[in-house]
């Protein structure tokens, strides 16, 4: 059948073709479609000249008539006013296009107002937008979400896996608004109304690939979490805005699903979000697995991200990591200042199987600002090494002080137990006139450089201690000056130089030494150990001391170390007489780990 259309001093036709096969028109070939001005209507009748039985149109015949509605409701048995999409023609430009109709054209994309939702914020939109999700084939598609604010009482779920053996039979979901609102009014809001629950407003339901979820704002009102993935890979999250989640909760949790192995989230992309944490005990970005299936999150990127706490929000993290392998994060801020009980990011290894399974591990920070870090453990679950590349100092940022998150700061300071670990104190500090005991140096040897059960060290490490400084006897008579080298409370080394001459010139003290940091005990390997203090003239060393170096146990009171707590190493110095003449000036000691 063909419509056929012309202008008339009633109103405007066009034509149609029809390509298929309509019972209910059995009357004519050729219709015709007029638009009446005066009443408004479209309406249809039989063109002239055409009649059932191919003759000429007769006048006496009560052929169908009536509106537009009439009309497509009549075009077959099944079809509706809503389906005349169904029946219209779409060809893109372009060679070798092909015909759909304008129905498939527009199915491409789904618009979550067709499914009736609210966006003015006056009505619940929750069912709304989930048929939307529902609505999308087994392979995916796009789900767009208008401007505007949308009223959600319950979860929005994308994909229905349950993280474990039911993996989802929808993939390549995409949920997409026009925008999170980062400075501005945000463009696509959703508002969560319903009751307070520790649950989340979108949840991704694997094992799940493909998805998207870009350019919402989440207001949860801390009521709810923000969005929960489990089980997904090749996912991107991009152009969020999510504050407020609930206590209990996070506003984006990452997790690794349960058995069969293969559960793990991987190539995921994550960047230009937003977190705001009001809420007690609430984090921003939390990450986890299960290790019975060795599921984890890994191999992911997260760039542009920022968290931060307000006053109030007590004991909440920016960041937690716990079951977290080899992600990257780049350009991230986690800014924990406004609440002094609140964390920037949580090395959390309470829940490690042990047995040299240190997770997190592998975490690359590249020019983040990470306001403070806490470190997690028990003396069997451990962290695995993290890096920091350029660390923020700038806004007052602590820069990590645990041996396994190493890295150097925006300004070039090396932190962690790295091979090329240094400690260096130079200062002009004179010591006269005195037999007490006197410090001229002390460094705080972190418990991991202890030795013991706790210890992060390898037992090949070995800490080398070097100390330079100059003595001066102008007493008039011989004169002893002893070195000793505590560790706590245990004496680590004694050094006697005796009866050094009287005299003017100044003489180079120097002492080194080799410290073994693995089980440190009364038995401690000391080695290497050089004592020189050098010549009245000429500056050339003699080798001294003229008694025995004491070590360790041979040295009172012996060497009582406690190594699950930081000690400090220092050095003193001793005359034998209280004389203005006789002096010991530090230059410098200078620790290196190896």
């Amino acid at each position: 059948m063909t419509i056929n259309a012309w202008a008339t001093d009633q109103g405007s036709m066009f034509a149609l073709p029809m390509e298929r096969a309509i019972p209910e028109f059995p009357y004519s070939q050729e219709y015709v479609l007029q638009w009446d001005i005066a009443t408004q209507q479209l309406t249809y009748k039989p063109s002239v000249g055409q009649n059932p039985a191919g003759g000429i149109y007769d006048p006496n015949v009560d052929y169908p008539s009536g509106t537009i509605g009439d009309f497509l409701t009549l075009l077959g048995s099944t079809e509706s006013v809503l389906t005349g999409a169904g029946m219209i023609g779409f060809l893109q430009n372009g060679a070798g296009a092909i015909g759909r109709t304008v129905q498939s054209k527009l199915s491409d994309v789904v618009n979550v107002l067709d499914f009736g939702a609210d966006p003015t914020g006056a009505t619940d939109s929750t069912l709304a937008l989930q048929r939307a999700i529902n609505s999308l084939p087994a392979k995916g598609g796009t789900v767009t979400v208008p401007g505007g604010t949308y009223l959600l009482s319950s979860p929005l779920t994308l994909g229905n896996g349950n993280g474990g053996a039911g993996f989802s039979t929808k993939n390549g979901i995409k949920l997409i608004g026009e925008g999170g609102g980062f400075a501005n009014t945000p463009s696509t809001e959703f508002q969560y109304v319903g009751p307070s629950v520790v649950d989340f407003l979108i949840k991704v339901q694997g094992r799940i690939s493909d998805c998207k979820v870009q350019g919402i704002f989440l207001g949860l009102n801390g009521n709810i979490g923000g969005i929960y993935a489990r089980a997904f890979s090749g996912c991107v999250f991009s152009d969020l805005k999510i504050v407020n989640p609930r206590t209990n909760t996070s506003g984006f949790q990452i997790m690794g699903g349960t058995a069969p192995t293969g559960n793990y989230n991987l190539f995921n992309s994550y960047d230009r979000i937003f977190m705001g944490l009001f809420s007690p005990d609430s984090a921003g970005l939390y990450m986890d697995g299960d290790y019975a299936s060795i599921n984890d999150s890994w191999i992911s990127q997260f760039e542009l991200i920022r968290v931060e706490t307000v006053a109030g929000a007590i004991n909440a993290s920016c960041a937690r990591f716990r079951f977290v392998d080899s992600c990257t994060f780049t350009r991230c801020h986690f800014e924990s200042s406004a609440e002094p009980t609140s964390a920037g990011a949580v090395f959390d290894a309470s829940s490690n199987p042990g047995g040299g399974n240190d997770f997190p591990v592998g975490l690359a920070f590249y020019d983040c600002s990470i306001k403070n870090t806490i470190v997690i453990e028990t003396p069997t679950q451990k962290i695995g090494i993290n890096y920091f590349y350029g660390a923020g100092v700038y806004d007052n940022e602590v820069v990590p002080s645990h041996p396994r998150l190493l890295g150097y700061s925006a300004l070039g300071t090396v932190f962690g137990p790295a091979a090329g670990f240094t400690h260096k104190k130079t200062v002009d500090q004179t010591v006269t006139n005195t037999t007490a005991a006197t410090v001229v140096y002390t460094y705080a040897l972190a418990a991991y450089f202890l030795g013991g059960a706790s210890s992060y060290i390898p037992a090949t490490g070995m800490l080398r201690v070097k100390h330079l400084g100059t003595y001066v006897n102008a007493s008039g008579a011989n004169a002893n000056l002893t070195l000793t080298v505590n560790l706590g409370a245990g004496v680590l080394l004694t050094v006697p130089f005796v009866a050094i001459p009287t005299g003017a010139t100044s003489r180079s003290v120097q002492l080194s030494f080799t410290l073994s940091l693995l089980n440190l005990s009364a038995s401690t390997e000391i080695g290497d150990v050089t004592a020189i203090l050098g010549a009245v003239a000429s500056g050339a060393g003699t080798l001294a001391p003229a008694a025995t170096v004491l070590v360790g146990a041979n040295a009172a009171p012996g060497l009582a170390i406690d190594t699950t707590v930081a000690n400090n190493l220092t050095l003193s110095v001793q005359h034998s007489v209280a004389s203005g003449s006789i002096a010991y000036l530090h230059k410098n000691t200078l620790l290196e780990y190896f």
